[in-house]
């Protein structure tokens, strides 16, 4: 079926039979060539981009004139009749906000459904960011590993800290299939270089085993945080549990043909968007260590500015001009153990807490506990 767009004036019959003065008739113009169109609309505001809703499932976009898919909704249940996909709908705040609804049947049950989506931030023109497999695992911090014996039960709850293990390991592995190819593309020196395309592998082997392990997650509700886990296999192929290789995507832009990927790779900040991205799941960055009996942390700030200043300090060599160096990275505490001269002087590391009052009441509070 070609939809043509446009607006045709006829002549209308008025009162008693007399035919009133038609104005010229504004022709018919086709804009594109799509089968089972079922709705047509634009984001408010927007006068270059039309969408036009396939019963089929897809969602084509025809900006000034140019045609391309602008995303594939998943699960939809068309019969060749009346189930399939039906319309999509565009908020307000669409532009700021990314947010847009789809109404369809869904497969296999065919129940009337409508799901919410959000575009790509990076490119408008691309719709397929999909929704979270377990939308509770999005909002909030959820414990992968259990913190005391307390957590050991109620059953449920040791499973559901499993679960999430699961998922966040599979998303770091994710990160990392990434992150190391990444620098690599960085990297001046042939050792370096080796080592980090090594790692790479790893990673992706890592990634895999966790996706599987993710998809082995039952469905429960936490007992204790009420953290749901849906049932994976219930909502067709997207989360289907034994679809563990990467699925066809459009990649970058839609004038590329879909592949197969993880991850795709980026050397501009590639370090600074890592630690950005582990901050925004929630890793706690404090790192614990002993000394002659007082339990002291390094701050968050440290933490992350010395991660950040490790990856992107270039040409990094000891004295002997090997690419390899260890340097200290704790707080500027009061009362530091070890000297910081190593760590400014070769990453530039300028710390800026002092773990010693942050932590203050902490340390006090194991102090006294040490002296009864």
């Amino acid at each position: 079926m070609a939809l043509a767009l446009g607006l045709t004036l006829l002549a209308v019959v008025g009162n008693g039979g007399a035919k009133t003065t038609a104005p010229d008739l504004l022709l018919l113009e086709p804009i594109a060539n799509i089968s089972n169109p079922t709705f047509v609309t634009s984001p408010p505001g927007d006068t270059h981009r039309l969408f036009v809703v396939q019963q089929t499932g897809q969602i084509q976009l025809i900006r000034d004139g140019v045609q391309s898919t602008f995303m594939t909704v998943p699960n939809v249940a068309y019969d060749g009749s009346e189930r399939g996909l039906f319309s999509v709908a565009f908020p307000p705040d669409y532009d700021t906000s990314g947010l847009f609804y789809v109404y369809y049947t869904i497969s296999p049950s065919g129940d009337m459904q409508i799901d919410e989506y959000q575009r790509d931030p990076a490119n408008p023109d691309l719709g397929d960011v999909l929704p979270n497999a377990v939308p509770g695992l999005a909002t909030g911090q959820h414990p992968a590993i259990p913190r005391t014996d307390a957590d050991l039960t109620p059953p449920d709850h040791l499973q559901a800290i499993a679960n999430t293990a699961g998922f966040h390991f599979a998303w770091i592995e994710q990160g990392g299939t990434s992150l190391y190819a990444g620098l690599a593309q960085r990297a001046t020196h042939s050792e370096v270089l080796r080592i980090l395309l090594s790692i790479g592998g790893s990673e992706i082997m890592h990634f895999q085993t966790w996706q599987d392990k993710a998809g082995n997650a039952p469905a429960l509700t936490d007992p204790v945080t009420g953290l749901k886990f849906p049932d994976l296999n219930a909502d067709g192929e997207l989360t289907q549990t034994n679809l563990i290789m990467p699925e066809p995507t459009p990649f970058l832009d839609r004038k590329f043909p879909i592949v197969s990927i993880i991850r795709p790779t980026e050397t501009d900040g590639v370090a600074t968007g890592t630690v950005q991205a582990f901050t925004a799941d929630g890793v706690n960055y404090r790192i614990k260590f002993y000394t002659e009996g007082f339990h002291v942390e390094r701050a968050a700030l440290d933490q992350v500015q010395q991660a950040i200043r490790m990856v992107e300090t270039e040409d990094i060599k000891d004295e002997h001009g090997v690419p390899f160096l260890i340097v200290y990275g704790i707080s500027g505490n009061t009362h530091r153990f070890w000297s910081l001269a190593s760590a400014k002087r070769k990453i530039g590391y300028q710390p800026q807490d002092d773990s010693q009052v942050n932590f203050a009441d902490q340390i006090a509070a194991i102090a006294r506990a040490a002296k009864k």
